[in-house]
């Protein structure tokens, strides 16, 4: 299971270091999908698990064959190192220089740092409004 988040650098070639905490649970090949700009979907398995994990409404046929037709295997090298697909600049990819790999369970989430930013603040609103804070310090 992968949990965490790491700051990560990508390099002028378009590799990033897969943390290594995260790389002692996975295999030396992983998937990966172009969900926008700001975003990429790493996971282990195929496809079909990533669709599966998707709320019924959402698992329409462009959907499908959007996430099929983004989906690539690439390879860890020996020093950790995923290469992101060329495809990711023909997509306007902005993960570029400082990124953020985050674990969400069977997959993780590389975040361009725009883009993590806004989701970091977004939860923290969230956790304010529901006082996650104040439910955890009652705890015994």
């Amino acid at each position: 299971m992968f949990t965490g988040t790491f700051e990560v650098k990508v390099d002028d070639k378009n590799r990033v270091f897969i943390p290594a905490q995260f790389r002692h649970e996975i295999t030396n090949q992983l998937m990966i999908t172009f969900i926008d700009p700001d975003l990429i979907i790493i996971f282990e398995d195929d496809n079909n698990s990533l669709i599966a994990s998707l709320p019924e409404e959402k698992k329409t046929p462009k959907v499908i064959d959007y996430m099929a037709g983004q989906t690539y295997k690439v390879n860890i090298d020996g020093q950790g190192r995923m290469l992101i697909p060329s495809r990711g600049k023909l997509f306007g990819s902005n993960i570029k220089g400082t990124a953020y790999i985050v674990g969400f369970g069977n997959m993780l989430k590389l975040y361009s740092q725009k883009a993590y930013l806004i989701e970091y603040k977004k939860q923290i609103e969230e956790m304010k409004k529901l006082e996650i804070g104040e439910s955890l310090r009652r705890l015994p």
